[in-house]
């Protein structure tokens, strides 16, 4: 469980970048970017899922176990960051 930290770091940051990123245009745009910031999750989400089908295949069964449940956190807080995206754009 040691290297958890290590792997879902650079990923959690990333759904955060992108996330501010998108609601920084988005103000501009008026609503638009919630679509793009669900299919960025979804990517990410099977990014993961990938990551870890290839752990599994190379007999790292611990890194693929991590990626599983990254994939998972990236999904869980990707949907609350989604849908707060649009009740926050409701008018």
């Amino acid at each position: 469980m040691k290297n958890f930290g290590k792997l879902a770091l650079p990923h959690l940051i990333g759904l955060l970048a992108y996330s501010i990123f998108l609601k920084i245009i988005d103000k501009s745009m008026g609503g638009e970017m919630m679509f793009f910031l669900a299919l960025l999750i979804v990517a990410h989400v099977i990014l993961c899922g990938l990551l870890a089908i290839m752990k599994f295949t190379k007999s790292e069964t611990e890194n693929g176990a991590f990626y599983l449940l990254i994939a998972f956190l990236v999904l869980l807080i990707g949907f609350g960051t989604c849908v707060s995206f649009f009740t926050l754009n409701i008018h």
